[in-house]
């Protein structure tokens, strides 16, 4: 029984002591000191092969010692015949000393028995024909391995092998294969496009157009709704919003219920500006969908509202506007369903027809009648900005520090905060105004984070060269006296910084806040003045993509002038590749060069 015990104790030492040695080449290799870790692997090889041979064999060929490599490959194959990975471990080795013919002799051979492999050999050897970067092989195997069992995983792995290999083509087309064979993972794949090709970028852009033309291909034939679903989706990431609508009618005639999906691309095309895109949307909407008429008509006169901040409407359009919107409460009532129209209304009278007095008032009337708190704060964000809009700005905060309160961790919550620092900011308390934006640059929302951090660096940006503050605030109470829509004493404000500080790093701001000022006074020959300045001056500052976005846009819209617009849209694409204004000018060049729709 003593001997027994004295057995096992001695058995159970050995064990432990192979375990310590393990763990301790293991470090080793990971610390990629591959020399000491082979010294060490040597010693507990005999009894512990299978458990540390990749990690062996990885450092093996590292140091090329190409002899124990053969033999532990040699010594597996053995051990375990019917494991393919061995053999193309085998095949690597013989590729390692220049053998490729040999190797690939292999490996046609194990092509040829995939009949016998299971699902998970087959998974496995397609890996390690991977780890080796036989991407051939690897899709080979996958490609049997799908005929006999038939299944997304592999399906999947193929077309990440030809992203790896950066064939965009057959990557694009094998995706799109997916989707006919599993429909349900449609989303999934959009997600993948979306990771793979970004938004911005001049690369991306390309991608989107080969996945673009292949989709179009495969809906001449196969006439799927993904098929179509993928087209609008594939548009609408590159602000293609009028092919995206062109695209979702034919999906609405072919399979109805599509009214959803064109309400929401109406929403997003309105948000980017796209206004007469937008309003098609719901003009189609309010004829075709009667579930969505009451919703259509009333972004219908909310873009029109919004036409008038990019436009000049004179008092004529102005008048007409706010008929319509006193003839819609007329016909549809003030209730629950006409209460967004109303808040819209409020904006419109003190935002562009001068009557701030009779927005307040309803905005206050719509807080009693509700009891919803988000739509609530949306007016409670309404009112701060018309106070701020009409000098009141502690009035305002009060309001941002209640919806900051209640709604903390939410996008309201941060964009109280956000509205917050712009006051601090305009009242000249910039340390607060910092403070503010530096714990919104971590937001949430990438909009509200990004103006935040906008902010942030023109302070920053702009104080090094004046501790006091003196120019920012100065330029501060510039933006504010614009945002009161008081022109001249904004405009005066920011001539006597550039007279008392002509050198100081601010002027780029300063020149494009002019701009601002004159597009809103329909003064485009000033403006243009303005932005070529930052243009010839400041060309790889920070805001040079936004000055020649706006130089363009003028020329294009206000001048007419296409040849000379399609110049500024083209050095936009080609010198501010990653800009967020490259996509938009890429589109609006598209246009002006005479691109018809697929």
């Amino acid at each position: 029984m003593k001997s027994l015990i004295l057995f096992v104790l001695f058995f159970n030492s050995i064990i432990l002591w192979s375990q310590n040695k393990i763990n301790e080449a293991n470090k080793l290799f990971y610390k990629k000191e591959y020399s000491k870790a082979v010294e060490i692997y040597k010693e507990i090889e005999n009894e512990n092969l299978t458990i540390i041979y990749n990690n062996y064999l990885k450092s093996l060929f590292t140091v090329k010692d190409y002899t124990t490599a053969n033999k532990i490959i040699n010594k597996q194959i053995i051990k375990f015949p019917d494991n393919p990975t061995y053999k193309i471990d085998k095949g690597y080795f013989f590729i390692k000393k220049n053998k490729k013919e040999k190797a690939y002799n292999i490996f046609n051979k194990i092509l040829q028995n995939t009949d016998r492999y299971n699902k998970n050999v087959l998974t496995n050897t397609a890996n390690k024909f991977l780890e080796i970067k036989e991407y051939e092989f690897a899709i080979k195997i996958l490609q049997k391995g799908i005929k006999k069992y038939p299944n997304v995983s592999m399906e999947l792995n193929i077309a990440n092998i030809y992203r790896q290999k950066g064939e965009t083509e057959k990557m694009t087309k094998q995706y799109i294969e997916i989707v006919k064979k599993y429909p349900e993972n449609k989303q999934r794949i959009l997600n993948i496009f979306q990771n793979i090709f970004g938004r911005d970028g001049s690369e991306q852009s390309k991608k989107y157009l080969i996945l673009e033309e292949n989709l179009i291909k495969e809906l001449q034939t196969s006439n799927k709704k993904e098929i179509l679903d993928m087209i609008i989706w594939t548009y609408m990431q590159q602000y293609e919003f009028n092919k995206a609508f062109k695209y979702s009618k034919i999906a609405d005639k072919k399979y109805t219920q599509y009214g959803n999906k064109i309400f929401e691309i109406g929403l997003i095309t309105k948000e980017n500006k796209e206004y007469e895109t937008a309003t098609k949307c719901f003009e189609y909407l309010s004829k075709n969908h009667k579930e969505y008429k009451l919703q259509s008509e009333i972004e219908i006169i909310k873009i029109k509202r919004k036409k008038c901040k990019k436009y000049i409407c004179d008092k004529e359009e102005l008048k007409k506007i706010d008929l319509q919107y006193q003839n819609f409460i007329q016909d549809y009532g003030v209730n629950q369903k006409t209460y967004y129209l109303l808040k819209d209304y409020a904006n419109f009278l003190a935002f562009n027809y001068n009557n701030p007095d009779t927005a307040i008032f309803i905005l206050n009337e719509l807080k009693k009648a509700t009891s919803d708190n988000i739509f609530k704060s949306e007016c409670n964000l309404s009112l701060a900005e018309i106070l701020l809009k009409t000098n009141k700005p502690w009035d305002a905060i009060k309001i941002y520090s209640e919806l900051e309160r209640n709604f903390k961790n939410e996008k309201t919550g941060h964009l109280a905060k956000f509205n917050k620092a712009k006051i601090y900011f305009y009242t000249g308390n910039i340390d607060w105004a910092k403070a503010h934006l530096d714990i919104l640059k971590l937001a949430t929302s990438k909009l509200i984070a990004n103006d935040a951090m906008k902010m942030s660096l023109l302070i920053t940006d702009n104080s090094n060269l004046d501790t006091s503050y003196d120019v920012i605030i100065m330029y501060a109470k510039a933006e504010y006296d614009f945002i009161k829509k008081e022109y001249e004493k904004s405009v005066s404000k920011l001539d006597s910084i550039m007279t008392k500080f002509p050198n100081h790093s601010i002027k780029d701001e300063i020149h494009l806040l002019k701009s601002n000022i004159y597009i809103e006074q329909g003064l485009y020959d000033f403006a243009l003045q303005e932005l070529d300045k930052i243009i010839k001056n400041h060309y790889y500052d920070i805001i040079c993509d936004e000055a020649l976005f706006k130089y363009g846009f003028i020329i294009e819209e206000k001048y007419n002038d296409k040849k000379q617009a399609m110049e500024i849209y083209n050095k936009i694409i080609t010198d501010f590749p990653n800009s967020i204004y490259a996509q938009k000018a890429r589109k609006k060049y598209r246009k002006l060069r005479g691109d018809k729709d697929l």
